[in-house]
């Protein structure tokens, strides 16, 4: 870390201060809760992909929910939802293999680039 920050160039480079994603990786990684959460779930890599499915889902059922009731899905009926989808076989499953389908997918294009 010292060899980085000695180098004066890397240091006072605004380009990379204007970066959004070190922006937002920055914000969230000061934010407290975040840091909890990140600290609790993210300890290896069967937990972190876990977490990223389950984001997905969450970011899945604030669309569909927005698209049929036309209003932001409310806490507890996230948390009904997203119970109700995990403890389902059927649904559980299908999360699974789309999310799979969806690595694969993502996969695929990162090769490409």
């Amino acid at each position: 870390m010292d060899i980085i920050l000695k180098k004066k160039n890397l240091i006072n480079d605004d380009k990379i201060c204007e970066n959004n994603f070190f922006n937002d990786l920055c914000e969230i990684m000061n934010d407290n809760k975040f840091k909890v959460f990140f600290k609790k779930y993210f300890t290896n890599y069967d937990e972190i992909n876990t977490v990223m499915m389950y984001l997905k889902i969450y970011e899945m059922i604030e669309y569909y929910y927005m698209k049929k009731f036309n209003k932001e899905i409310d806490i507890r009926t996230m948390k009904i939802i997203l119970n109700y989808i995990i403890k389902n076989n059927i649904l559980r499953n299908i999360i699974i293999k789309n999310y799979e389908k969806f690595k694969k997918t993502l996969d695929v294009m990162i090769n490409i680039n």
